[in-house]
């Protein structure tokens, strides 16, 4: 399952590059549930194919990622996990970050 500390690095790279939606205290957890069958690699995999998208404009969705998820599993059925490289798949985010998220996720949350 794509865990929440790096379903909320990516929405965090995504808001700031695709401003074009809100994030609010449950976003995260709704990727997590629409993604519940998706690991951390395949996530980080198709969010940074994503991320580099020519002439994307707004926000993806869980779907989207999904959608890309189809091309990984071919990548690693025909060529191997080794095949794919280390500039493929990130860190997960820090202590640090994941404490700027709740700080977020807080400020959202109040009146």
């Amino acid at each position: 399952m794509a865990s929440i500390p790096v379903i909320t690095k990516y929405l965090a790279l995504f808001q700031e590059l695709y401003p074009t939606r809100e994030l609010t205290n449950v976003t995260a957890e709704a990727w997590e549930f629409a993604l519940a069958d998706v690991g951390d690699r395949g996530f980080v995999w198709a969010a940074d194919k994503l991320l580099r998208e020519p002439g994307r404009t707004f926000f993806p969705t869980p779907n989207e990622i999904r959608g890309h998820m189809s091309v990984y599993r071919g990548r690693v059925t025909d060529s191997g996990p080794s095949r794919i490289g280390a500039g493929d798949i990130l860190e997960p985010i820090t202590e640090e970050q994941a404490a700027e998220w709740n700080r977020v996720k807080a400020a959202l949350k109040a009146p």
